[in-house]
């Protein structure tokens, strides 16, 4: 009875481990995505999301965050001036940091990267995430949308 209360135990303190070692994030130098939205304004369907990553050039660490938006589907292009981005760049506390110089597509495209919010130099100790809006011409102005948020990253 000893011996298989000794194995229960041992069986609980090892999923329990798991459990912790999986529910805490990895918050290392990288970058990732957000998850996708989708949205359709004026007869076209965009999907977009937000992306950053933190790292060190030249041993100094920085922080990058940016939207992207693509067609869908994707061989279809937006006429110029349809697709409206601009990514920030934010603390894992939800601090605003850097917000990019918006833009539009100058050309008929099916895709639009924003300019980045860059922040050079950054906290080697603070995570940052990526958000941001676009937005889509409706006829007569834009329609705005916020992007979801990327995960966080440490330089």
């Amino acid at each position: 009875m000893k011996r298989r209360l000794s194995h229960s135990v041992s069986i609980i303190l090892l999923a329990l481990t798991l459990v912790v070692l999986f529910a805490i994030p990895a918050y290392a130098e990288g970058g990732g995505d957000s998850t996708t939205k989708e949205s359709t304004v004026n007869g076209y369907t965009y999907s977009y999301y937000s992306f950053v990553y933190a790292g060190k050039r030249n041993g100094t660490p920085y922080a990058n965050a940016s939207v992207a938006i693509q067609t869908k589907p994707s061989v279809t292009n937006a006429p110029a001036g349809w697709m409206y981005a601009q990514g920030k760049l934010y603390t894992h506390s939800g601090t605003l940091k850097v917000t990019a110089t918006s833009n539009t597509n100058s050309s008929s495209s099916n895709r639009l990267n924003g300019n980045f919010a860059l922040l050079d130099p950054a906290d080697a100790n603070t995570l940052y995430y990526a958000g941001g809006t676009v937005g889509f011409w409706n006829g007569g102005s834009y329609t705005y949308y916020t992007v979801n948020n990327s995960p966080s990253f440490q330089p």
